[in-house]
């Protein structure tokens, strides 16, 4: 079974003002998680994906300041309005009820890896029963591996 989205180059904003440096300039704090090469902690740049969230802000003389956190934190620490905004999510029914999300910019594809002398094939949960699915906390799957919470 093929599955495309489109991945949401998504930031999350909240009510909360955009906070100001010594200097006047207008800084936005971003939370996301880790996900190389997209976004990067140990890159200088954060990863391509947050050198061209900071870019599309310098348009407009904001400054985008990065943190990284696990994803769940990430998400947590925007909806207490510690941040102002929070990327890279996919654009889920619940997450649009607290947030605002651009559009999307970044196609892609969920897979599943598995031993090349595995044979596998599934087009339904049931398809997948007696197996181990590795899930990550608070991302999204698309809405029929998110079933399998």
């Amino acid at each position: 079974m093929k599955w495309y989205r489109l991945f949401l180059f998504s930031l999350l904003f909240c009510l909360s003002p955009l906070s100001h440096s010594a200097d006047g300039e207008e800084t936005i704090r971003i939370t996301t998680g880790h996900w190389p090469p997209y976004l990067d902690e140990q890159r200088p740049d954060g990863g391509f994906l947050a050198r061209i969230i900071r870019e599309a802000f310098a348009t407009e003389d904001i400054k985008a300041e990065f943190t990284f956190f696990p994803w769940s934190r990430a998400l947590a620490l925007v909806k207490t309005r510690n941040y102002q905004a929070s990327a890279v999510w996919s654009c889920t029914k619940e997450r649009r009820r607290d947030f605002l999300y651009s559009a999307p910019i970044l196609p892609y594809q969920y897979v599943f890896y598995h031993r090349q002398k595995m044979a596998f094939d599934w087009d339904s949960l049931s398809d997948l029963e007696g197996m181990a699915v590795g899930l990550t906390q608070d991302y999204s799957y698309g809405q029929t591996l998110g079933e399998l919470r």
